[in-house]
């Protein structure tokens, strides 16, 4: 992977923008489109336009609330980092759905243990990885050790599962700036971060899962 310099931040930034703006255009344009059947069709639509509205503000808040820790510097009200508590929450409500189920033990880190900020971003970034790599509809094992070596782990379920070709070259160093685009920018984020915060990311693959692994920093 090419050094990360000022005009490669940059460019990471603007596909990072890309890729938020697509994820939200979605539910965002769903509630104006609640909004024009009110407009259009008054009390006879008012009812289904109000779900609609409601169901596309909450979606698209919940992806803003998830990127806000995963991509962002969010902080908690008394200034200190987004704990793994809450960043639990922030996946399982932007992440889960028909087709997904996040697993995700409410008592993965012990009550009290507090983890640097660079470390839960990276485990949020870990879990939208394991999200983006099913198809179709699978399960998210989410692990964490905290015993030496301490360690990460996510693990994407589902039959016939396998790394797109871009995203393994992202995640294996073996791609450029140029070969980032809004879609695979994420691995890239993800993959530097684990740099950061532990070892380098780590992947064991078979033909029913895809394991993303981080040994962290002492």
């Amino acid at each position: 992977m090419a050094i990360i310099n000022t005009e490669t931040e940059s460019h990471i930034m603007e596909l990072l923008c890309a890729r938020l703006c697509h994820d939200l255009i979605g539910p965002i344009s769903a509630v104006n489109n609640g909004v024009e059947l009110v407009r259009d069709f008054g009390d006879e639509m008012k009812g289904e336009a109000l779900d609609l509205i409601g169901d596309s503000a909450l979606r698209a808040s919940r992806l803003l609330q998830f990127y806000r820790v995963a991509f962002g510097s969010a902080r908690a009200p008394d200034g200190s980092g987004i704990g793994v508590g809450e960043a639990r929450q922030r996946a399982l409500e932007a992440l889960t759905s028909e087709r997904i189920t996040i697993h995700w033990p409410e008592d993965s880190v012990p009550q009290g243990a507090e983890l640097p900020r660079s470390t839960v971003k990276l485990a949020l970034n870990m879990v939208l990885l394991g999200a983006e790599t099913l198809p179709g509809a699978g399960d998210i094992d989410v692990l964490f050790k905290l015993e030496n070596p301490r360690e990460i782990r996510v693990t994407a379920k589902k039959e016939g599962i396998a790394l797109a070709h871009d995203i393994a070259q992202v995640l294996n160093g073996a791609a450029n700036q140029d070969d980032l685009t809004p879609q695979n920018v994420q691995a890239f984020l993800t993959r530097s971060l684990a740099d950061s915060a532990g070892k380098g990311l780590g992947i064991e693959t078979s033909a029913t899962d895809i394991s993303f692994f981080v040994e962290l920093n002492a």
